[in-house]
């Protein structure tokens, strides 16, 4: 269960709960799988999708409604990828 919570931290770009995850499963001694977690020179998931959306000319506004976030957590996206790309 811990393995798929880390998964989906990964693939939701939630570096918080994905490092947490990532440690208790190597406290209990399993091998989590590499991800964005591993390599901080990639954009996560949801950066790469708020920098298409973007790119596409959809507002602020618009790419947190469609990621279902706030438009604060899409800036700080927009200028993680700027900075990983």
């Amino acid at each position: 269960m811990l393995c798929r919570a880390h998964d989906i931290a990964i693939e939701c770009g939630a570096r918080p709960v994905a490092t947490r995850a990532r440690a208790e499963l190597l406290a209990a001694g399993a091998k989590p799988r590499p991800g964005p977690l591993g390599r901080p020179d990639q954009p996560t998931p949801n950066e790469r999708r708020a920098a298409a959306m973007a790119a596409a000319g959809a507002s602020i506004n618009e790419i947190a409604q469609a990621l279902l976030t706030t438009p604060a957590a899409v800036e700080a996206h927009l200028e993680r990828a700027r900075r990983t790309s």
